[in-house]
C-alpha cells in the first residue's frame, strides 16, 4: 500500500465526459476547474477540455529563430505543424477551441486558378476540398472545421476586395497576415523556409496576382499571377471536440499497460484519436480491482463493424494516463486485463470503450466511453532484509524474503543461523513470537526463524542478527576399551576423523565401537559450539579357543571332575556362565597356564542330562563352546570293591594340555576379580549375541 494519498487536483471522469462527449460524470465525482490540464507529458494523453498535455502553441516566435519549431501531430497520414493548440492566437485563420494546423510539406504543384485571384472559385480551393480531402477517412473529414474564409479573415493588403464571397472550407491555404504573425512560430524568415520552391497563399494581391512565400521565407515582393505552377502546403482547422487522446509515434496499443514517455521527445509526433459519433456502446465496469490480478468487463453491446478493439484507459485525478490498451476483440461479452503491478493503490477512473486502431496512415478513433471511479488494491506487501554481518541465510524451503501485493496469506519466510551462530530472544514475549498487522515472526528454535500469516497492511521487519556460539570445554576421562569408550555420556559424539563430515552421537557410560582410534567432542548445542576432540583408542574383540574340553561328554554321578582349558589369560578373565547363567565360584577352580576350569563333580551331578554351553567373558574377549552331560548308567551287578573310574568320553587327549602364557597371578586373585556384574561381561554378553 504503497500510496495512500487520493489526488483530487482534477476529476478525470469530467475530463472524459467532456472529451468523449459521451457520458455524465459518474456520481461523486468532484468538480474541479474546467481548465485544469495534465501535469505530465506522457505517450498518450487526454484532452482536456481542449488542453492536450503535450501539444503546445509554437515557440519560434523570435526574430532570431533559424527553423519552425513546435508540437506536430500525424492527421490523415501526414504529418502537421500546430499553429495554434486551441484556437485563441488570434491569428486570421484561427478558430477558437480548435487546432490550426499546417502541412509540413507540400501536397501538390498546382496553379492557383485558371481565370481569377479569388479564393472562392479557385481551382485550388476545389482541389483542397474535393480531391485533396477525399484522402482522409469520414471520421478524419468529420473532425474539420468548416473554417469561414471571407474579407474579414483574409488579409490581402490595401484596396482589395477578394475573396469577393465568403466560404467555410475544411481545408484552406494561410493568408498574407498568418505567415506573418510571430505567434504561429514565424518569428524569421527561415521558419518559412525550406522549401524548393515558392508556395501558395490564398491572399491576392488584385484581381491579376496572389501572394506566395519564396523558397527562402519570404514574402515575395512581387505575387503570382494566378496561373503561375507554385506548391500547394493545405492548412486546416481540427475540432478538439472530437479529439479524444493523442499517442506518441511508436506507442503500442495492443496490450494494456503502463503507460510511460519512453517515446515522448522534442521531435515527437503525435497520432490523434478521433471520437465517432456512435453512442452505442455499453459495458458494466467495476470499482474494484487487484494489482496483478484480473479485471473483468462485461461488454454489452459493440458494433463490431466500426470497431476492431475494445480497450481500457485507467487515469489518476491529475488527468494522467496511468495505463491504457487492448483488452479484448470487438465482440460483445466478458474482456480482462490485468492491472500492472508497479500501480500504486489509490482511487482512479476507468475508462471502457470500442476503438478502431488503423496504423499511421488513418487515424484511430472510438466510440462513446463508459466509465466509472475505480480503487486500485496493491495488497501487502511484507519483507525481512537480511544483513550482510548478520550471519543469517535464507533456509532451501523458504520463500522469497520480499513479497509483493499479497491479497492472502503470505508464503513463510525461513531463516536460518549460519553454522557456529544461534538466535538468541528475539522479543522478550513468553512464547518467542511477535505479530503485525497479522504477519508473525517467530523463533522456531535457536537456530531458526520463521516469518508467516495473513498480512492486512505492509509490514517489513528490521534485520535479525544471530550470535556467535560458546565454546565448551574439552572432554576429560573417557578411556578405550574393547571395541567400546568407557566413561561417554549423551552429550558427547564421535568420529574417526576430526575433519569428519558427520559424528555419531555417543551413549551413556559406554559407546561401542569398532576397533581403532576415535575422536570424541562434545556436541554441538543450541548456544554453543562443539569443543576440541580428543583420541581414544579402541582394542579389537578377541574370539579365545578352548584347547581341551570343548564338545566332551560327562557322566553324571560318576565322581570324576570335569576339567576345560582355553587360550585365553587367566588375568583378563571377568566371568563365567553356563547355559548364560553366572555360575557360583564354589562350583569350580581356577589355574592359571592360559585358563584352566575344573567343575567339580557335585556341579556336574546337578546339570541336567544333555547338551550345555559354557561361555567365559575376558575383558578383551570371549571364548565359548559347547558340553554334555549324560546320566549315570545303571549297575546290575555288585560293583568290585574298587573306586569306579569315569573316563572323558571327549575326542580330548586324556592327558591335560595346558598353554603357558607367563600368568603367575593367584587364582584367589582372579576369583576376587569375578564380581560376575562388570561392564565388560555386560559387553561381551552383547558381542556374543551377534556371533
Amino acid at each position: 500500500m504503497r500510496n495512500k494519498i487520493v489526488k483530487k487536483a482534477f476529476a478525470a471522469g469530467l475530463s472524459f465526459a467532456t472529451v468523449f462527449g459521451m457520458v455524465p460524470a459518474i456520481s461523486g465525482t468532484a468538480s474541479v476547474d474546467a481548465m485544469a490540464a495534465p501535469q505530465v507529458v506522457n505517450d498518450i494523453n487526454l484532452n482536456i477540455d481542449g488542453n492536450i498535455h503535450g501539444i503546445e502553441n509554437p515557440t519560434s516566435i523570435d526574430s532570431s529563430t533559424t527553423a519552425w519549431s513546435g508540437s506536430k501531430i500525424s492527421y490523415a497520414g501526414r504529418e502537421w505543424y500546430v499553429l495554434d493548440a486551441n484556437g485563441y492566437l488570434g491569428g486570421s485563420s484561427s478558430s477558437q477551441g480548435d487546432m490550426l494546423l499546417l502541412s509540413s510539406k507540400e501536397v501538390a504543384h498546382m496553379t492557383f486558378d485558371s481565370e481569377s485571384s479569388d479564393w472562392s472559385t479557385s481551382d485550388i480551393r476545389n482541389y483542397l476540398n474535393v480531391d485533396f480531402l477525399a484522402g482522409f477517412s469520414s471520421i478524419e473529414q468529420g473532425a474539420l472545421v468548416n473554417t469561414e474564409i471571407s474579407g474579414s479573415n483574409t488579409y490581402a493588403g490595401e484596396g482589395t476586395t477578394f475573396p469577393s464571397v465568403t466560404t467555410y472550407d475544411k481545408v484552406f491555404l494561410l493568408d498574407l497576415n498568418d505567415v506573418q504573425t510571430n505567434d504561429y512560430g514565424f518569428g524569421s524568415t527561415s521558419t518559412l523556409a525550406n522549401y524548393s520552391y515558392y508556395w501558395w497563399l490564398r491572399s491576392p494581391e488584385n484581381n491579376l496576382y496572389v501572394w506566395e512565400v519564396d523558397p527562402g521565407g519570404t514574402v515575395s515582393t512581387f505575387p503570382a499571377p494566378w496561373d503561375s505552377n507554385e506548391l500547394v502546403r493545405p492548412a486546416m482547422n481540427l475540432d478538439l471536440d472530437l479529439v479524444a487522446f493523442t499517442t506518441s509515434q511508436g506507442t503500442v496499443k495492443s496490450d494494456f499497460a503502463l503507460v510511460g514517455s519512453n517515446n515522448v521527445s522534442a521531435d515527437t509526433v503525435w497520432q490523434t484519436t478521433l471520437i465517432n459519433d456512435d453512442q452505442s456502446f455499453d459495458a458494466v465496469v467495476p470499482s474494484y480491482g487487484q494489482v496483478t490480478n484480473e479485471v473483468t468487463i462485461d461488454v454489452t453491446n459493440i458494433d463490431s463493424n466500426s470497431y476492431n478493439q475494445v480497450s481500457a484507459m485507467l487515469t489518476d485525478f491529475d488527468g494522467n494516463v496511468v495505463a491504457y490498451g487492448k483488452i479484448g476483440d470487438s465482440q460483445p461479452g466478458q474482456k480482462t486485463f490485468t492491472i500492472p503491478e508497479t500501480i500504486d493503490e489509490g482511487d482512479y477512473e476507468l475508462a471502457i470503450f470500442g476503438e478502431q486502431v488503423n496504423g499511421s496512415d488513418t487515424s484511430d478513433y472510438v466510440s462513446n466511453v463508459v466509465i466509472n471511479d475505480f480503487h486500485v488494491d496493491d495488497g501487502s506487501n511484507v519483507g525481512i532484509a537480511i544483513a550482510s554481518d548478520s550471519h543469517v541465510s535464507l533456509a532451501a524451503n523458504s520463500a522469497p524474503t520480499i513479497q509483493e501485493y499479497l491479497f492472502g496469506p503470505m508464503e513463510d519466510i525461513i531463516l536460518n543461523a549460519d553454522s557456529g551462530y544461534y538466535f538468541a530472544d528475539i522479543y522478550s514475549t513468553e512464547d518467542q513470537q511477535i505479530t503485525v498487522d497479522g504477519v508473525t515472526l517467530e523463533k522456531v528454535s535457536p537456530s531458526q526463524v520463521k516469518i508467516s500469516g495473513t498480512p492486512t497492511d505492509d509490514v517489513f521487519f528490521d534485520p535479525i542478527m544471530a550470535m556467535e556460539k560458546l565454546s565448551q570445554e574439552t572432554p576429560t576421562d573417557l578411556e578405550g576399551g574393547v571395541e567400546m569408550i568407557i566413561n561417554s555420556t549423551t552429550d558427547m559424539e564421535y568420529a574417526a576423523t576430526l575433519d569428519a563430515e558427520e559424528w555419531s552421537a555417543c551413549t551413556e557410560g559406554l559407546t561401542f565401537v569398532d576397533a581403532g582410534d576415535w575422536y570424541v567432542r562434545y556436541q554441538e548445542t543450541d548456544t554453543m559450539k562443539a569443543s576440541d576432540a580428543v583420541m581414544v583408542t579402541a582394542t579389537p574383540y578377541m574370539d579365545y579357543e578352548y584347547t581341551q574340553g570343548a564338545k566332551g561328554e560327562y557322566t553324571t554321578g560318576s565322581g570324576a571332575a570335569m576339567k576345560f582349558v582355553c587360550k585365553g589369560p587367566l588375568k583378563n578373565l571377568t566371568d563365567l556362565f553356563v547355559d548364560d547363567m553366572y555360575v557360583d565360584k564354589d562350583a569350580f577352580t581356577l589355574e592359571s597356564g592360559s585358563t584352566i576350569i575344573t567343575f567339580n563333580a557335585d556341579y556336574i551331578s546337578s546339570l541336567t542330562a544333555g547338551e550345555h554351553t559354557l561361555d567365559l567373558a575376558y575383558t578383551d574377549g570371549w571364548a565359548s563352546t559347547t558340553f554334555t552331560v549324560l546320566s549315570a548308567p545303571v549297575v546290575t551287578e555288585e560293583p568290585e570293591d574298587k573306586t569306579p573310574v569315569v573316563e572323558n568320553l571327549s575326542n580330548e587327549t586324556k592327558e591335560e594340555t595346558t598353554v603357558d602364557t607367563g600368568d603367575s597371578t593367584s587364582v584367589a586373585g582372579y576369583m576376587a576379580m569375578m564380581t560376575l556384574s562388570g561392564s565388560g561381561a555386560l559387553y561381551l554378553l552383547k558381542k556374543k549375541e551377534t556371533l
